[in-house]
This record gives C-alpha cells, sequence and structure tokens, in this order.
C-alpha cells in the first residue's frame, strides 16, 4: 500500500468535519473606536439624516436666489449679514438665504460684494438638502462584514457610537517538544528555537482570533495532559504541534485520542501530512505536524477553515494572479502540495514565479517567499514556461523586479 492510500484531501476532511461542527456565534457591543477588524453581528442602519436639514456644499458665501433670478444684480452695495453670509463646506446657513456662490469666484467682500465677471448664480446650487449625506434608516453594514477605518467612520456618520460584533474565537495553542527553547536564546547542539508560537500568534491575530499562546511543553505524557486541559478551558479551539507523527515522543495525537477524540489523523496535504483534527471537551482541536512550514500549512488550509466558519463567512483566500513558472512543479495524483514561490517581474512587466522546495531549499526561504500555490491532486503538470496561478501573500507592487 502507499503513503496516501485512502487518506482523504483536506477538502474531504472539512467537508465532513464542518457536517458536525457549526459553532454558534456569540456577540458583543464594542466601541466603535475599537471595532478596527471585528465582523459585525447583524446589519447596521443609520439612525438619523444628515445633513440634518441643509448644509452648504462649498467654501463660500450664502445668497438670495431670487436677487439673481433675472440678471446679475449690482452688488457693489450688498451688505454682509443682510444680502449675504459666510457659508463654509458643511455649514447650515439661515432660512434667509438658499444658493452658494463658491469663495472662488468672490473677489472682495468689501465696501460691498465682488464677483468674477463670469461668475453663473443659479437659485440652489451648491447646496446640499436633508439626508444627502447619510440618509435615515439607510442599510450599510450586513452580518460578517469586516470593519475597515472608512466603515468605523460610516458608523459614526450613521449615529452609532457602539456596534455589535462577533465575539472573536479564543484559540490557544501549546508548542510542545523537549527539543524547543525560547525565541532569543542561542541554540544549542540538540536544540531548536521555537519559531513556531510567533508563527501560530499572528496568523490567528490576522485572522481575527484571540491567542492564547501557551510554554512550551516537554514530551512528558503527565506534561502534555495537563497543558491541554488548561489550554480548552481558556479556549473555544485548541492547536497543539508536534507530536503528530510515529516518532518515539509523538504523543500528542495518542493523547488526543485517549481524552477527546481523533476525527481524522493524516490527509493527503504535504508538508504536514500526518495532521490530525478531532475534539477536545467538545471544542475543536487541531494537531499541527512540528516543521515550521508544516506547521503554516496546517494553519493555512484547516485552521483558516475553522476560523472562517466560527464567523460564518466566506474563505478569506489570498489573492490569484497569472504568472509564468521558471522550473516545473510536479503535481501528485495523490496528494495536495504546498509550493511556495519567489516572484518577480521580468523587464517586460511579465510576473515569474520560481518554485521552492521545503526539502531542499532553506526554511527561511520558503517562509518569505512573495507567493505560493497548492497543488490539486490528480491536476495537469506545471512545466517550465506554462502560465498558471499563484496566491499572491503580499501586495503586487512588493514584489521584486529583474
Amino acid at each position: 500500500m502507499g503513503k496516501f492510500d485512502n487518506v482523504p484531501s483536506r477538502e474531504e476532511v472539512l467537508r465532513r468535519y464542518f457536517k458536525i461542527w457549526t459553532p454558534m456565534a456569540e456577540t458583543e457591543s464594542i466601541p466603535v473606536d475599537e471595532a478596527l477588524g471585528r465582523v459585525v453581528a447583524s446589519q447596521k442602519t443609520t439612525l438619523y439624516d444628515l445633513p440634518v436639514y441643509r448644509a452648504s456644499a462649498a467654501d463660500g458665501i450664502a445668497v438670495k436666489g431670487d436677487d439673481f433670478k433675472d440678471k446679475m444684480p449690482d452688488t457693489s452695495n450688498f451688505k454682509l449679514g443682510v444680502d449675504f453670509v459666510r457659508a463654509d463646506t458643511g455649514d447650515d446657513f439661515s432660512d434667509d438665504y438658499d444658493t452658494i456662490i463658491a469663495i472662488e469666484d468672490v473677489v472682495s467682500m468689501e465696501d460691498g460684494l465682488k464677483l468674477k465677471d463670469d461668475v453663473e448664480v443659479i437659485t440652489g446650487q451648491k447646496v446640499k438638502g436633508k439626508g444627502s449625506h447619510v440618509h435615515k434608516g439607510e442599510i450599510y453594514l450586513t452580518k460578517g462584514n469586516r470593519l475597515r477605518p472608512t466603515d468605523l467612520a460610516a458608523l459614526v456618520m450613521g449615529g452609532h457610537k457602539d456596534v455589535a460584533v462577533i465575539k472573536k474565537p479564543k484559540v490557544a495553542y501549546i508548542p510542545t517538544g523537549s527539543e524547543l527553547i525560547p525565541e532569543g536564546c542561542t541554540p544549542k547542539r540538540g536544540e531548536n528555537l521555537n519559531s513556531n508560537s510567533i508563527l501560530v500568534e499572528n496568523f490567528l491575530i490576522e485572522m481575527g482570533a484571540e491567542p492564547i499562546i501557551m510554554p512550551i511543553v516537554r514530551d512528558n505524557k503527565r506534561d502534555l495532559k495537563e497543558a491541554l486541559y488548561k489550554a480548552s478551558s481558556k479556549a473555544d479551539i485548541v492547536l497543539i504541534s508536534g507530536g503528530s507523527s510515529k516518532g518515539e515522543e509523538d504523543f500528542n495525537t495518542k493523547l488526543i485520542e485517549k481524552e477527546g477524540s481523533i476525527f481524522q489523523h493524516y490527509v493527503a496535504c504535504v508538508p504536514g501530512f500526518p495532521l490530525g483534527i478531532g475534539f477536545f471537551e467538545n471544542k475543536p482541536i487541531v494537531n499541527l505536524a512540528g516543521p515550521p512550514i508544516a506547521c503554516y500549512n496546517g494553519l493555512d488550509w484547516c485552521v483558516r477553515a475553522l476560523i472562517d466558519r466560527w464567523y460564518h463567512r466566506k474563505s478569506l483566500s489570498n489573492l490569484e494572479v497569472l504568472a509564468i513558472a521558471d522550473d516545473d512543479i510536479r503535481v501528485q495524483k495523490e496528494c495536495s502540495l504546498l509550493v511556495k514561490l519567489n516572484l518577480y517581474y521580468d523587464e517586460d512587466n511579465k510576473l515569474h514565479a520560481v518554485p521552492l522546495s521545503h526539502h531542499k531549499d532553506s526554511l527561511v526561504s520558503c517562509l518569505t517567499t512573495e507567493g505560493q500555490i497548492r497543488t490539486i491532486m490528480g491536476g495537469e503538470q506545471i512545466k517550465k514556461g506554462d502560465t498558471f496561478k499563484v496566491e499572491l501573500l503580499v501586495h503586487p507592487n512588493e514584489i521584486p523586479r529583474k
């Protein structure tokens, strides 16, 4: 039997898992100025009209339209406060006036009013009517919207001081491995830096979750069990990395099976083939593979999907663009492969992709690419010179040129 015989695809695993896990979205009300990036829990409508009555649409002066109805009047005797008043953008003004002349068309307001010779005055010009900026009862944000700075401004304009949002999922992460040492330490023989904690923490923040990063746990069954229950008591979703394969000290999968349940162990997606997903105290638990690029892969396809499911939203997948392959990319029949890609523009402004290998290239190189592709099981081979879709991991303007 082959390594991937009877091993389901990531799509199949998620499809089956989501049949039995549909989280109930809890909500909370928070101040608008703390809501950046949060997910709206219900549609929002404006509470009143803006302008409340009317407002000037330009910096200028307010005049009486009837004075200009038939022809341009002699304005040399116009008096400020009688025949005209100042009215800047957004200002309301006395009901005695109904028309705005832009300040650019005003030559002087001393000793009467002097306007440019070619100025044209039409009654009602440059006046914003009631509700022209914001109309009472207007629906402008719907459930599931992730709030941007412009959305926060719209909420304030709509009269809202607070906004109901879906509570962030609390996601606990347990890094395991006797070889791990904290970041910033100098590794000795047999030691490895714990880079996964900062990877997981910031991935979760980017996805809109609240990370709870636990201390490193050595490969000890009792310590692992204690850490697992402690993490579960604090979180809605639990992640653990390492100990997912068949090594001598790979205890995690067996522990989850004993204390909870394993829904699926091994997924036809590499790197990170030994990933396990299940339930612990009725909460999702994911056992990510330990190597950083494998950990990232599990975060990107599995944990991302769990958080999207929590928010009841469509996947926040990366933007895809077309690129030219600078080398062959092997597409396997039995599994999906994450291939990291260095991207660059050539002198003709065509985008190229240089595939890296997580076996041959350095991990830091693989972690810092501008793009990636996750191959389709049994899909067509990608040959050097072929044009294919790549996921962008940076803004297009951040891609280097050669």
